[in-house]
């Protein structure tokens, strides 16, 4: 199998999403996987969207939910109490919107998507995987922010150096095919 890219070099790896032969110049690899440029890219692009939705999306999130407690505590005259309500309110929700999904997406694997799931949520309680999730997130909440934020702050330098990187070996490779005829890699 040759690359896609440059069909006279022989293929060193597979992209792992749309299985095109690659170079060892064309490769990208992640976490285990090996990419082409385009898969690479599509993906870190998608990466830095979920992350931009995650950062806005806690904040949101907790504001509703702390603004609810906060409203409540004074519609329900909690006078002194609304000094521990918000800051309790902000926390519980922080900690739940970063450990909801690992928790949902553990428990929907352990029960699987037959109708015992439903069954099992009932009877294990709802309410028992929110605090499971609430620990979690307390657990992970801040670290998964800060890596959030840090790929949204340098997702457009990452894409650059990408597409300088793809265009710098798009170039070299032309220059050898009209120099040589073939392009050889050591």
């Amino acid at each position: 199998m040759n690359c896609f890219a440059h069909p006279e070099t022989n293929a060193v790896a597979q992209c792992s999403r749309c299985h095109k032969g690659i170079c060892a110049v064309c490769t990208n690899s992640t976490n285990g996987a090996t990419f082409c440029f385009s898969c690479y890219e599509s993906l870190l692009r998608a990466e830095i969207a979920r992350a931009k939705r995650s950062t806005i999306g806690v904040w949101i999130f907790t504001g509703a939910i702390t603004l609810y407690a906060a409203i409540s505590s004074v519609a329900n005259q909690g006078g002194g109490t609304i000094i521990l309500v918000i800051p309790l309110a902000f926390a519980l929700s922080w900690c739940l919107f970063w450990g909801w999904m690992p928790v949902w997406k553990g428990f929907t694997r352990t029960v699987g998507g037959c109708i015992i799931g439903p069954a099992v949520l009932l009877l294990f309680g709802f309410v028992l995987l929110v605090g499971i999730a609430i620990l979690v997130g307390a657990g992970t909440g801040i670290q998964r922010y800060n890596d959030a934020r840090r790929l949204v702050a340098n997702g457009d330098q990452m894409l650059a150096a990408l597409t300088l990187r793809h265009r710098d070996v798009q170039r070299i490779s032309e220059n050898q095919i009209r120099t040589n005829g073939s392009i050889t890699w050591e």
